[in-house]
């Protein structure tokens, strides 16, 4: 085998030598892909083996340098990626995904009530009114005060009322049921200057009880209309003629049994 023979030899495996180790080299940059941030805020990135054993953590940078560090100073390891240019995309907008999604009656209700209404009521006569109660909502409970203006027997009166609710129930109806007792005033309480009392409950005074049903509709998460009929009792003051004597005037009391229906709204 000639010299010249040799150096070609030589010369190709040198070459084969330098393209692997070329490779090697490139497969390692491949591997190090590991992020290793430690507690105190140091950031290295390479190849990382832990021994778990050692309870050590071994670091081989990009740059070809051998970290090692315990594993209780480690705060996060993880990968990453190289950086891809992303195609180009027109941007188009999505509206907010709670557009489109249908209102399923769920209720939003505030602490407070407000509760408005207008009335039909007959006892011996039919008579027409409005009223408003407004208070606190503990749980299916309410606890109120209400206030009416309602003509009976042709007389404006305006009762005073305690209002207590209890609803049931849930979706887009709920049912409930409600009790009122207050006091009436009239230009006769004023008049003859008739103030309440507990001792008035037992006794024919100027009263007002009542108890009803009804239902709750909704219509938006904090507003529902209503619709219920009940029961009320009155004790209303008024002027009688005396028995004994034809022209005097006395204050006297006229009971009524009536029966309501009400529509209106509840917040």
């Amino acid at each position: 085998m000639t010299k010249n023979k040799w150096i070609r030899y030589l010369y190709a495996a040198t070459t084969a030598i330098i393209m692997l180790a070329a490779v090697g080299v490139l497969k390692a940059q491949e591997g190090r892909n590991d992020v290793v941030r430690l507690k105190n805020g140091t950031v290295y990135f390479g190849t990382a083996v832990a021994d778990t054993v050692e309870k050590m953590l071994q670091i081989r940078t990009r740059s070809g340098e051998l970290k090692i560090v315990p594993l209780a100073d480690v705060d996060l390891v993880t990968t990453y990626e190289g950086v891809r240019v992303a195609p180009q995309r027109g941007i188009q907008r999505y509206g907010s995904i709670r557009e489109g999604v249908p209102w399923t009656c769920g209720r939003e209700y505030l602490i407070v009530f407000l509760e408005l209404r207008a009335e039909a009521m007959k006892a011996k006569n039919l008579s027409f009114g409005g009223e408003a109660a407004a208070g606190i909502r503990l749980g299916k409970f309410s606890v109120g005060l209400g206030g009416a203006a309602q003509y009976i027997q042709k007389k404006l009166r305006t009762p005073v009322y305690l209002h207590l609710k209890y609803t049931s129930g849930e979706g887009c109806i709920k049912p409930y049921i409600f009790f009122d007792a207050g006091y009436p005033f009239d230009r006769f309480v004023s008049a003859y200057r008739l103030k309440p009392s507990f001792s008035g409950i037992a006794h024919l005074s100027p009263k007002m009880i009542g108890a009803g049903i009804g239902l709750d509709f909704a219509l938006t998460k904090f507003m529902d209309i209503s619709v219920d009929v009940g029961y009320r009792y009155f004790a209303l003051a008024s002027e009688k003629i005396a028995p004994s004597c034809d022209n005097l005037i006395v204050l006297g009391y006229d009971e009524l049994h009536s029966a309501f229906f009400r529509i209106g709204l509840t917040f």
